[in-house]
């Protein structure tokens, strides 16, 4: 029998457009986290494209794809030194919250210091009139809980909220305060819904805590276990992790502000913290051992899972 072949021009369009493409894309949306693991993926992605620049035969795709190569891989390469530059946190003393989940491991979605790493820095926009009374969401950072495979759901965008594992995870207080707000009796949302904008965090709780404001959102309805003017000790139970409000999917929303204007309570001035020591930033993983109590004078170690190669 005759062997099949793959004809010259889709081998060409496979090595020189298909290839180049996802190893752009790699480049942009997957960028690692040290400088030393960024430097030797954007110089091998270089090397590759400028091998195929040099010596390819430019019939398919056409000659003049070299250089939309060579842009593109300019600004792919500029964008995940900026992704790169935001796992740093802003510059002073940050404040340290406690960890505010049970435990196990878990992902973080949003966090760091560049919008290309936490999607809240958009609301720091001040030429948006709306943003003004979700300010205090600048620093905030996102959680969903990992299974033992790294998986945050048994799919992709499921209607199901029980099949997303964070759904109905205990949450506590990462602070000694006073209760300012405690909304609850707001439902959850099936996913992609959103509740309406005025009800962008759904059910929550916004604390008191020395001269910080610190809100916890999106709880499962029915969940909240503390009401206004309520003074808790950091490591007590508040409410449970759910999909109220303007959540894309179950997971806890956690942002710390100074106190709002009149009016608009989430709308303070944001303010950037530390968990326990550590400052959170998208694509971290975090393990947390079990807490036995509220014990606020003891800290839970954080450990971050990263790759073998992984510098600091």
């Amino acid at each position: 029998m005759p062997h099949a072949t793959v004809p010259p021009w889709l081998a060409l369009a496979l090595l020189q457009a298909a290839l180049p493409m996802l190893l752009l894309g790699w480049l942009l949306a997957m960028p690692p986290g040290g400088r030393l693991s960024w430097l030797a993926q954007a110089a091998g992605t270089g090397a590759l494209l400028l091998w195929l620049g040099v010596a390819g035969l430019w019939t398919v795709p056409p000659w003049w794809a070299v250089g939309v190569y060579a842009a593109l891989g300019l600004w792919a390469g500029d964008e995940a030194r900026r992704a790169w530059s935001g796992r740093r946190p802003p510059p002073g003393v940050l404040p340290s919250l406690q960890w505010p989940l049970d435990g196990g491991t878990f992902l973080v979605v949003n966090g760091g210091s560049d919008i290309r790493l936490n999607a809240h820095l958009e609301t720091q926009d001040a030429s948006v009139p709306r943003f003004a009374r979700w300010r205090g969401n600048g620093h905030a950072v996102d959680l969903v809980a990992l299974d033992r495979w790294g998986l945050r759901a048994s799919g992709l965008q499921l209607a199901d909220l029980a099949a997303y594992r964070i759904q109905g995870w205990p949450v506590r207080a990462p602070c000694a305060g006073r209760v300012l707000i405690a909304q609850d009796g707001l439902p959850d949302m099936v996913p992609p819904r959103h509740d309406v904008p005025d009800r962008l965090a759904g059910n929550h709780v916004l604390m008191a805590c020395g001269e910080l404001h610190v809100l916890l959102a999106h709880f499962r309805q029915g969940s909240v276990q503390v009401r206004a003017g309520q003074h808790v000790r950091a490591g007590d139970g508040l409410a449970e992790v759910g999909n109220s409000g303007g959540s894309d999917e179950p997971h806890l929303h956690v942002h710390a502000q100074r106190p709002g204007p009149p009016g608009m309570p989430l709308g303070g001035e944001p303010v950037p913290v530390r968990f326990e020591g550590r400052y959170l930033v998208r694509g971290q993983r975090i393990s947390v051992p079990a807490r036995t109590g509220p014990a606020a004078e003891e800290s839970t170690p954080l450990k971050e899972k990263v790759p073998a190669s992984r510098t600091e």
